[in-house]
């Protein structure tokens, strides 16, 4: 069996453990596996994606971090799923342990504001699904921004934003709507539902994602502001 072939199999043992774990409805053994089942998947697409600019390591963590907003919004319709606080919570858990080695590990991805918002994303998610589920719902949908995102680095990387302006363009207003109406408003609004409440474990790290999201869309509107601008020119 050949290395490709063999991180596919892995791979499909890898999420057979997790669809197991989500059957057995224990959090930590799905945490685990989704951890597993994530690296497992990065690995598969790094050997199966020709050796070419598109396979990078920021390339890689893209395509992850794609398919994980995809688990969540549609983890966002069924709240009330049996499975669906175990799931909630270990998935996403997973995927941030994941991404934080991967951050560690490879020196050209190194964020620290990144990690932070890793850090804080977990803290919620450790709790938000049992005893919030509706809010924690709500706030995968924040999620909806990252493939567009990902889709305009992508452009930009490989010089599409330039042959395919228009696309570029579309690709821009879906980020910054998206961003604004399931991040920037949203977070708020968890902020102040929580302050309310007197719930400041849930209130502290729903701030720092909120600030993290506010300075972030402000670097995105300067961006397109920039990017059209150039555009014109």
């Amino acid at each position: 069996m050949n290395s490709t072939a063999a991180l596919t199999v892995a791979s499909a043992a890898a999420w057979r453990a997790l669809y197991c774990a989500i059957a057995m409805n224990s959090t930590a053994a799905l945490a685990v596996a989704s951890a597993v089942a994530w690296r497992a998947l990065y690995c598969a697409i790094a050997w199966a994606c020709p050796r070419d600019n598109f396979c990078t390591p920021a390339f890689l963590s893209r395509y992850i971090s794609s398919a994980h907003a995809v688990a969540l919004v549609a983890l966002a319709a069924a709240p009330r799923a049996p499975w669906w606080p175990a799931a909630a919570c270990a998935i996403p858990l997973g995927y941030l342990a994941h991404d934080a080695l991967l951050l560690l590990a490879e020196p050209s991805l190194w964020d620290p504001v990144m990690l932070g918002h890793h850090l804080a994303f977990a803290a919620l998610v450790a709790v938000g699904p049992e005893a919030y589920p509706n809010y924690t719902a709500w706030g995968f949908l924040a999620e909806t921004a990252v493939p567009f995102l990902n889709l305009g680095w992508a452009m930009v990387k490989t010089g599409a934003d330039k042959s395919h302006p228009r696309a570029f363009r579309a690709v821009s207003a879906a980020v910054l709507l998206t961003f604004f109406v399931f991040r920037v408003c949203t977070f708020a609004a968890f902020v102040a539902t929580a302050v309310m409440l007197g719930d400041w474990y849930m209130a502290a790290p729903m701030a720092a994602l909120t600030a993290m999201n506010w300075s972030w869309f402000a670097i995105l509107l300067r961006r397109v502001a920039r990017d059209q601008r150039e555009h014109q020119k």
